[in-house]
């Protein structure tokens, strides 16, 4: 028997106040307001039923989605379920950054795939993925004024699209759209609305199994 499967959706605007695109959020129930369950497991989660069960597509609405992964998603064969077109990968700021990660960050660039950098922190080991990454997030609660307007004087210049996160006020939005962020994420816009479908049937889980695999195939030859 099927059962229901949650995604919130929280939208990212642009400096006109449209829909630029939709980070999908992990959710449990109908009712929950925050992520409870541990990043990888969260981050599977929203991947698997993103695609199986609601559809990229529905929840796009012709807008990229960005889908946060951990370590074990960066490294493994599920992204290739994902035309490069359809979804903004963003690399959360936990992941270890080891040679496998980064070699991965670089082949998923070459491919087509844009990259995210999410809370961005100047100095950390996520200035190794710049050369890969066409959108960098930067938590403005989190970090201050001066350094939020030094990353985005920085990170411009080197053709990187800035995204200021948990925006909650006007003044907030003001000041970062004046530093140069052009895309904007937080409460002060829309909080994550929750969506629920059910469960895919088995055999077309199946079916998009071997289709991922022809796709592994085709890629390696």
């Amino acid at each position: 028997m099927n059962s229901a499967v949650y995604i919130a959706r929280q939208p990212i605007l642009n400096a006109s106040g449209d829909v630029f695109g939709y980070e999908l959020l992990h959710r449990d129930s109908w009712h929950a307001k925050s992520c409870v369950a541990d990043g990888d497991r969260a981050a599977a989660q929203v991947l698997t039923d993103a695609l199986l069960s609601f559809g990229l597509d529905r929840l796009s609405e012709r807008q990229p989605v960005f889908l946060n992964l951990t370590k074990p998603l960066i490294l493994s064969d599920m992204l290739a379920l994902i035309e490069p077109r359809a979804a903004v990968l963003e690399i959360r700021e936990d992941v270890t950054l080891d040679d496998d990660v980064l070699k991965a960050c670089e082949r998923l660039h070459g491919q087509g795939y844009a990259l995210a950098l999410d809370d961005f922190i100047e100095g950390s080991d996520a200035e190794a993925l710049l050369p890969f990454a066409r959108y960098v997030k930067v938590d403005v609660l989190q970090t201050s004024p001066a350094q939020a307007s030094a990353i985005a004087q920085r990170l411009q210049k080197l053709g990187i699209q800035l995204v200021a996160e948990k925006v909650e006020s006007r003044d907030l939005y003001d000041k970062t759209q004046q530093d140069g962020y052009s895309l904007f994420q937080g409460y002060y816009f829309c909080r994550p609305k929750t969506l629920t479908t059910r469960t895919i049937p088995a055999p077309q889980l199946a079916y998009l199994r071997l289709i991922s695999a022809l796709r592994r195939d085709r890629k390696s030859t």
